[in-house]
């Protein structure tokens, strides 16, 4: 019965080290996927229309224009969750949503991806 009596105060003993144990597994595993969610661009990406401009001149383009983020996605034909990925840098536009930024916006697609002065705009 002494055996018995041991075991269980070795039992209640380790419980807090096991716990302590889990719960560290967790935060390493929820730190893992916090990594992977915020994943970089890749490179390909990176060399083309990753510049911090190139979304910051669509946001000024978009502001100047009077346009909310919902407008400006049904303007260009595309839903709101796609240009939220844009702004917070998720994903970039295609070639034809750069041109259908512009065509919206009415600014240069010069403009938009080179950057400068915007001294005028499209059809004025």
């Amino acid at each position: 019965m002494s055996q018995g009596f041991r075991s269980d105060a070795l039992k209640r003993s380790l419980k807090p080290q096991r716990k302590a144990r889990r719960l560290a597994a967790r935060e390493a595993e929820a730190r893992d996927r916090s990594r992977t969610r915020t994943k970089a661009l890749p490179e390909s990406q990176m060399a083309y229309g990753a510049r911090p401009g190139l979304i910051g001149r669509v946001r000024l383009a978009m502001i100047k224009k009077g346009h909310t983020r919902t407008e400006f996605a049904r303007s260009i034909g595309s839903n709101r969750s796609t240009v939220w990925s844009w702004f917070n840098g998720k994903r970039l536009p295609s070639d034809e949503q750069l041109r259908a930024i512009a065509e919206a916006l009415d600014v240069p697609l010069e403009w938009l991806l080179a950057g400068g002065p915007l001294l005028r705009t499209k059809g004025r």
